[in-house]
């Protein structure tokens, strides 16, 4: 992992990286897997939605929610999202599916942290 190798400052660095090219991608959620710029959307987009979501819940919480989506095989966006929702015990908002609209809005990779 880029932040246990170089630093969480490297990290926080690659993150505004991937943020500033996310900006001009369309939305993750409902994106055509064939699409000529998949590739770049998922892993652009992707870690920044997984930071963020860490941040939002926790890194030991976050870890067990990555070890249930594997368990469970999880592939798509919307299985993600709905594993989210499962009793997992992980503390997250109940508007959990709103506070990850940056999911679909690419607005919302701009900013920083999140407050909703």
């Amino acid at each position: 992992c880029l932040r246990q190798e170089r630093g969480t400052a490297a990290f926080a660095q690659e993150i505004d990286r991937y943020r500033k090219t996310a900006q001009s991608l369309p939305p993750l959620r409902g994106m055509n897997r064939s699409f000529e710029q998949a590739s770049t959307v998922l892993y652009r987009k992707g870690p920044i939605i997984l930071y963020e979501l860490e941040r939002q819940v926790g890194p030991t919480p976050f870890a067990a929610l990555l070890r249930e989506n594997v368990r469970r095989n999880v592939s798509r966006t919307d299985e993600f999202l709905q594993l989210l929702t499962q009793p997992l015990g992980l503390p997250l908002r109940q508007n959990q599916d709103s506070s990850l609209a940056f999911v679909a809005k690419k607005e919302e990779l701009s900013k920083g942290s999140r407050s909703s």
